[in-house]
């Protein structure tokens, strides 16, 4: 039995001998973690400012719906949608019979009048009528002469010409139709002279007035770029979708037509607000946060609220104040409480 024992005992004293002498405990290799080097920039108060491209359709300046101020049947109607019309070219002539023999017939009696006041001058200066006489011939006169030309300006409605140059892009009737009076029968654009409309979130009008600058690309004719400015923005914003329109006049573009594609990149100005870079803005599971530093020179997670995003800045409307230092760069490894080393962005 001793003989057993003996080997036993001597391998937990030799155990013992190196647990408690010799070598360094794991303590002992453990060192503090240097600050982790980071960028920081100071939250910012003041306008965004930067450029927005949104999109939208081309349109003419100028439209005409025609019209017919005299009713009866369409005699002719030569135009079809696509045809380019001349300044003062007729564009629908109405049947102007009716019109044409009542015409005729009080020139006739505008000639009779003018023959009856006429022979009884002669009388009067005989003595044989009176001046009541020859006012109510005078009268007869004017009234004859008015009905004459109400009916000349009726003749001229009956014949409908071109206001301006123009391409027609709607015919609403043929001939051989009755069209009662004010009947839309055309629709003229005037292709000289286009506009972009485009449709702007209400957070992006702040800054626009007419007149501001706007560099345009329409799809249809490649990528270069077309400078037009603001011509007018709608005094309203759609309640819906709370945007408003706004037109940009543009000069004439050859093979430019209204309904095609454009892109405009306005020049976006906010009004005062809080903002930060973009890319210290961070997320997990629970948001949008920030890395900011404490006075001593470590960082902790404060959550924001972000708005409006222009270019590589965005707007903070909780979480943060003006003057506040965040960092920019060096995101990897921290953690809450870590100690950091400002650096410079060289």
């Amino acid at each position: 039995m001793p003989t057993r024992t003996l080997p036993f005992a001597a391998l937990i004293l030799s155990l013992s001998l190196v647990a408690c002498g010799g070598g360094d405990s794991p303590s002992a290799h453990t060192r503090q973690r240097p600050p982790q080097p980071v960028v920081v920039t100071e939250v910012q108060q003041g306008p965004l400012t930067g450029v927005r491209t949104v999109s939208g359709h081309l349109d003419a300046l100028r439209r005409v719906k025609i019209f017919n101020e005299e009713g009866g049947r369409i005699v002719s109607l030569p135009w079809h949608e696509g045809d380019r019309v001349r300044q003062g070219e007729l564009l629908v002539r109405i049947d102007d019979s009716l019109i044409q023999a009542e015409l005729r017939k009080a020139r006739a009696n505008l000639q009779q009048a003018r023959s009856d006041r006429r022979r009884l001058e002669a009388l009067f200066r005989k003595q044989l009528v009176s001046e009541e006489d020859i006012s109510r011939a005078d009268t007869a006169i004017e009234l004859a002469a008015s009905e004459v030309s109400q009916l000349e300006t009726r003749l001229t409605r009956t014949r409908i010409r071109a206001p301006f140059d123009a391409i027609v892009t709607e015919r609403r009737i043929e001939p051989g139709d009755v069209a009662p009076t004010h009947t839309h029968l055309l629709t003229l654009i005037d292709p000289a002279r286009l506009e972009a409309v485009v449709y702007v979130s209400e957070r992006l009008l702040f800054g626009l007035e007419k007149g501001t600058p706007v560099t345009l690309r329409i799809d249809a004719l490649g990528d270069r770029p077309v400078a037009g400015e603001v011509l007018r923005l709608t005094p309203r914003v759609d309640i819906r979708t709370l945007k408003a329109r706004v037109e940009i006049a543009l000069p004439g573009q050859p093979g430019a037509q209204p309904g095609q594609l454009v892109r405009a990149d306005l020049p976006v100005r906010t009004s005062s607000r809080l903002h930060v870079p973009f890319a210290a803005v961070r997320h997990d599971s629970h948001g949008a946060y920030v890395w900011r530093l404490t006075g001593e020179n470590t960082v902790a997670k404060a959550r924001v609220v972000t708005g409006l995003q222009l270019g590589e800045r965005i707007a903070v409307r909780e979480g943060l104040a003006a003057g506040e230092r965040i960092v920019i760069k060096g995101f990897v490894g921290l953690r809450e409480g870590r100690k950091v080393a400002v650096r410079d962005d060289a």
